[in-house]
């Protein structure tokens, strides 16, 4: 089955790969450890909006590539590249616009990942 990627920057065809490679069973735990695991990112994220840590920063971004892309999620993962490139040496402003668009990538993934595999856990 040929997918596009949705318009949220998920390479669908990855995801129905992983899916038949794993078996849904396996699959929709992989995607529940990726949710537990995103949103405790994401509420690492929202406490940098007060104070940045450019270490934290950059080691949140490596994170994101290395979760993200390996099960399709492109736009978070090229964000995640982009923080952990840009974190250590840009303006807080283009950080914060970075962090935001990040925040706003992942609920989006989260989102299209829940509609997909509605048997994940709340």
């Amino acid at each position: 089955m040929t997918e596009v990627a949705s318009h949220s920057g998920i390479d669908l065809n990855v995801l129905a790969g992983l899916e038949s490679r794993l078996g849904r069973t396996s699959m929709v735990g992989l995607v529940t450890a990726h949710l537990r695991h995103s949103q405790v990112v994401c509420d690492r994220l929202l406490a940098m909006t007060a104070a940045l840590d450019r270490k934290e920063l950059h080691a949140i971004g490596h994170q994101i590539v290395g979760s993200c892309g390996s099960i399709g999620l492109v736009a978070l993962s090229q964000l995640g590249g982009t923080l952990e490139d840009e974190a250590r040496q840009a303006p807080v402003e283009a950080l914060r616009a970075i962090i935001d668009a990040t925040l706003n990538a992942c609920r989006e993934a989260q989102s299209v990942l829940r509609a997909r595999y509605p048997e994940v856990a709340a």
